[in-house]
């Protein structure tokens, strides 16, 4: 019996930008900390999601609870992706014979971007999905907390970054302007105080 969970934020950076971040292994374990942590080898770091194989399983992730605890073997797959758009993962576990999980973005008008996570599960054990269910709202609602947290974080830096050098550009071209002033008055008095050579 298969059961499904949706969670969907607003995030304050454009799509671009957080479809590099989601992408990317060492930020889905920053959201999944401190409740969990996935493992992947060396190479799945600096691998591009587009060069990945589809259809194939791409290596078998340990997942950690607390980031110390084997509690699961995660089989991951991708199905399909489009850049900048979204991914689809069919994967398989210990705990699952069938674990989709879809995670989608939509660009706004003021220049956010929405992210969709769309999960649906299947447990080996019957009924377990009762007792799971609760815990998968759980963690995905923290994802998405940590994601906003980390791109709040993020927009507000670039924000403050953006006001010190409007401030800094705007300290010297007033003090530019200021030392230009000087040395003209300094000019005008060197003239009209100068002697005529002849009279």
């Amino acid at each position: 019996m298969p059961y499904s969970l949706t969670r969907q934020s607003t995030l304050p950076i454009d799509k671009a930008e957080l479809w590099k971040a989601i992408t990317q292994f060492d930020n889905i374990n920053y959201e999944l900390m401190p409740l969990a942590y996935m493992t992947y080898p060396a190479a799945a770091k600096t691998t591009a999601l587009d060069m990945l194989p589809l259809h194939t399983t791409l290596f078998t992730s340990v997942i950690l609870l607390f980031g110390y605890i084997p509690i699961d073997l995660h089989r991951l797959q991708l199905s399909d992706f489009k850049p900048e758009q979204g991914f689809w993962e069919h994967s398989r576990s210990l705990t699952h014979s069938a674990w989709k999980h879809t995670r989608t973005l939509q660009a706004l008008p003021d220049g956010q971007t929405q992210l969709i996570d769309h999960v649906q599960f299947e447990p080996r054990l019957p009924l377990v999905g009762y007792l799971l269910l609760p815990i998968y709202c759980f963690m995905f609602g923290h994802r998405h907390k940590r994601l906003q947290k980390n791109m709040h974080q993020n927009h507000n830096i670039h924000t403050s970054n953006n006001t010190k050098n409007i401030i800094q550009y705007t300290i010297f071209i007033y003090a530019k302007r200021n030392i230009g002033l000087a040395h003209q008055k300094r000019g005008a008095r060197q003239i009209s105080g100068t002697r005529p050579l002849l009279g």
